[in-house]
């Protein structure tokens, strides 16, 4: 497995967790699971080997697009030196983009459209003459620019927003909201998850 570089893994009907092991394989480059039935990714930071030193392998392209993922987008994927294309689109990711991702020097493809997401993106991101191209749309961000290739299509209506939410609001101050709906006593994660389905029939005031 130390020699492992690519996995292509895509449209197998796989379930369960990605477990971190599998990020820190040594010689990783290339990942593929889109089109599964995965629920989680867990992605640890980066850990120092025997002789003291951290380092990450050089994966370069994760794809873990149409899946089942639920929870926040991994922070801790920012720690990949290498990594220069990214997608988590259409799972049911929540919370805010990681302002991490916005500093990820090496990125040039990402796609988180289809989650959950709310928030504003992070400037690195959107930042006129960014080299980074992909999607952000058919989210709950706020403030995404429409300058930005990144923010098309656009974001779900805020009907499906609210009920995804559980009926709070999306467009209160973000400090707010990540207290409320992040932090507070009722946070997201312990409650029941909505279905694609529910989310599809919700009716939009849009």
């Amino acid at each position: 497995m130390n020699q492992l570089e690519v996995v292509e893994l895509s449209d197998n009907a796989l379930t369960g967790t990605v477990e971190s092991w599998f990020f820190s394989l040594p010689s990783l480059q290339q990942v593929n699971l889109a089109n599964n039935t995965f629920t989680a990714a867990q992605i640890s930071g980066p850990h120092p080997d025997r002789g003291g030193i951290t380092s990450r392998n050089n994966l370069v392209a994760l794809d873990l697009g149409f899946n089942r993922i639920q929870g926040y987008a991994p922070a801790n994927l920012a720690s990949f030196p290498t990594l220069s294309f990214l997608s988590l689109r259409y799972n049911a990711l929540r919370g805010t983009i990681p302002l991490e991702y916005g500093q990820i020097k090496s990125i040039r493809r990402l796609f988180l459209d289809g989650n959950f997401l709310f928030g504003k993106p992070p400037p690195g991101l959107v930042a006129s003459g960014t080299e980074v191209t992909g999607s952000l749309g058919d989210n709950c961000l706020q403030e995404c620019p429409t300058s930005s290739q990144l923010c098309s299509p656009a974001q779900k209506p805020i009907s499906v927003c609210k009920r995804a939410y559980s009926g709070r609001p999306t467009s209160i101050p973000f400090e707010r909201f990540r207290y409320e709906v992040c932090d507070g006593p009722s946070s997201i994660h312990h409650e029941r998850p909505i279905s694609v389905v529910e989310l599809k029939e919700a009716p939009s005031t849009d």
